[in-house]
């Protein structure tokens, strides 16, 4: 399965990790440019447009989870998934 953790910063590290251990496909979002070297080299971080990643984790037959480690990122996420099923002749967009 795969699983998109977007979020301010890695608050949520010792999930990621333990997912990747268990075998699962994990990507990370995080904002917060003073946060962009936490697990550096240990999780893949993804900073391309958000409906990039939004198209990785909802592949068919794989199966996908999105972690929002806080409230305030669902929206923008939400607003792209809704975009991308209102508009399915847009294949590309650039929200971030």
């Amino acid at each position: 399965m795969r699983f998109l953790g977007i979020g301010d910063s890695v608050e949520l590290a010792d999930l990621y990790l333990r997912l990747q251990t268990a075998g699962h496909a994990v990507r990370v979002r995080v904002a917060e440019a003073e946060a962009g070297d936490v697990l550096s080299g240990m999780l893949v971080k993804s900073d391309g447009p958000l409906i990039e990643d939004l198209a990785w984790v909802g592949k068919r037959h794989t199966g996908g989870v999105i972690v929002f480690e806080g409230v305030g990122h669902g929206a923008a996420a939400f607003l792209a998934i809704a975009w991308r099923w209102i508009e399915p002749s847009v294949s590309r967009c650039s929200m971030n």
